[in-house]
């Protein structure tokens, strides 16, 4: 019987289910409620009869201010209208982090592309941004910089990730009013409830050093745009599409819209050695891939030798 036919009384998004050694017990993570539920079934195999018993048992506290408490709920649920009716904040960016794959924002079909509104022509590949311990900073947000604060981004989010007639939402679309409080708890919990990565411990290495030392000088330029503590100006600038014999995915149907007015806002770097694909499009597969294919397109990198290449990427992954 399917996890949802059972009686979880309080359980907010069941996942992650652990089964007992005797398969007598089976344990559920509640993710939007942060309890365990443990069902006990009265034989062998399961099946639910009137003698099995289900408990949960919360775990912990949780957020002790509401409007984090209830943006945990949000972000974790797949059933809200207002956000999505098909799948949860959680669903691509789970614990905060990305699901690692690029998605086509094409009207023309549901799966695997995605299906909401963009004016880019050819439709618009996106890679799944990362958010834990990326959303500090007051703004702008969204690829092309065009939401100025990240409940505007996430309003906006709303509207792109939405089935059915917000399919075809226009700014003539009646507004759903919960829209705003909703976005502003999905905010609050974005910006405190979630766990980034570790990051590397101790001192750099000699070749880290040595990548730290070429990020850092005007001559290969890339902390120009990427500076601050999470490596970004936040700022918009023109990307050139790749040139034919890059070596990206940059076929004829790419949907790499190439001459967008202002560019792409200037991403964050933190985490960076663990969030690939890369570009707003994903055609490039790693950092090395990246920095082979290049040029100049960013900073100054066509000049700089393999082994220079290699302590740049080895120090990216330190951030």
């Amino acid at each position: 019987m399917p996890l949802d036919s059972y009686p979880l009384p309080g359980c907010g998004a069941p996942s992650g289910i652990a089964v007992s050694a005797d398969d007598r017990t089976a344990y559920v993570f509640c993710r939007s409620t942060n309890q365990l539920a443990a069902l006990t079934f009265a034989r062998p195999g399961g099946g639910l009869d009137a003698g099995d018993a289900v408990r949960v048992t919360p775990l912990g506290e949780g957020p002790r201010d509401a409007q984090v408490a209830e943006g945990r709920r949000l972000f974790y649920t797949a059933t809200d209208v207002t956000l999505t009716d098909v799948m949860s904040c959680a669903s691509c960016h789970p614990d905060g982090r990305d699901d690692g794959f690029t998605w086509l924002h094409d009207t023309g079909s549901m799966f695997p592309t995605w299906t909401f509104q963009t004016s880019a022509p050819r439709g618009a590949r996106r890679q799944t941004p990362m958010l834990a311990g990326r959303v500090e900073t007051t703004g702008p947000y969204g690829w092309l910089a065009e939401s100025k604060t990240l409940t505007d981004r996430i309003v906006a989010g709303f509207r792109l990730h939405r089935r059915g007639w917000w399919s075809n939402y226009s700014p003539e679309t009646p507004k759903d009013p919960t829209e705003a409080p909703k976005a502003r708890a999905l905010a609050a919990f974005l910006r405190t409830g979630l766990v980034p990565p570790p990051r590397p411990a101790g001192e750099l290495s000699d070749t880290q050093k040595r990548g730290k030392a070429l990020f850092e000088s005007a001559a290969v330029g890339c902390a120009k745009c990427h500076s601050g503590p999470s490596f970004t100006d936040r700022a918009p600038t023109p990307l050139r599409l790749p040139t034919r014999d890059a070596g990206l995915d940059d076929e004829d149907d790419t949907p790499f819209e190439e001459g967008i007015v202002g560019g792409y806002r200037t991403p964050s770097l933190l985490f960076v050695g663990g969030t690939p694909p890369y570009f707003h499009d994903g055609s490039a597969p790693t950092l090395e891939a990246l920095f082979e294919h290049n040029g100049d397109r960013m900073g100054k990198t066509q000049e700089l030798d393999a082994g220079d290449r290699a302590a740049l990427i080895a120090y990216l992954r330190t951030l």
